[in-house]
């Protein structure tokens, strides 16, 4: 009997991509903002849906002392390829620092990457998310990716990358 075998290493290597898209195991949870979580492990995350309003981001460019017009003046922006008002790139990603810390009061935010992949306009609802992605228990650091989603559009706005120290509370990290 003739066997295939450039057939079955095809079919194996289909089998393993597929077997490594499952997730068997998903001991991850959503860690609730306002409350006083004690535990992290991997895959966990924490959800925020927002928008911000006209006057949200008069506020935020007053504070900055950012007076660009495409984000305080709807004539100037009709004249852009944006059409509209834009929210501040910056304003969209200081909303993870509050995420983390009314989720865990006392961690310290060491840093914070951002990508600005696509416009976000006054009043479009995001969906904000941040997701423990490595924990690192000898320096007591939590590194987490960091996204904005457009949520009509199911379209990445913002992705990132955060680093928190968790010395400074009670926390217990759970099994990798």
């Amino acid at each position: 009997m003739l066997i295939n075998t450039k057939n079955i290493l095809k079919f194996n290597i289909l089998a393993l991509k597929e077997l490594n898209k499952a997730t068997f195991f998903n001991f991850s949870k959503q860690i609730k903002i306002g409350e006083n979580n004690k535990e992290i492990g991997l895959g966990d995350y924490i959800i925020l849906e927002r928008s911000y309003n006209r006057q949200d981001v008069t506020n935020f460019g007053n504070v900055i002392q950012d007076f660009s017009p495409i984000h305080q003046d709807e004539q100037y922006a009709a004249t852009t390829q944006f059409k509209k008002c834009l929210v501040y790139g910056m304003q969209t990603g200081s909303v993870f620092s509050g995420m983390i810390g009314n989720a865990f009061p006392g961690i310290i935010y060491l840093g914070q990457t951002l990508q600005f992949k696509s416009p976000v306009y006054i009043d479009e609802v995001l969906t904000n998310k941040v997701e423990v992605v490595d924990i690192d228990d000898k320096k007591k650091q939590i590194k987490l990716k960091t996204t904005v989603e457009k949520k009509d559009e199911k379209k990445i706005a913002v992705i990132g990358e955060a680093t928190v120290y968790y010395k400074t509370i009670d926390l217990q990290v759970r099994d990798k």
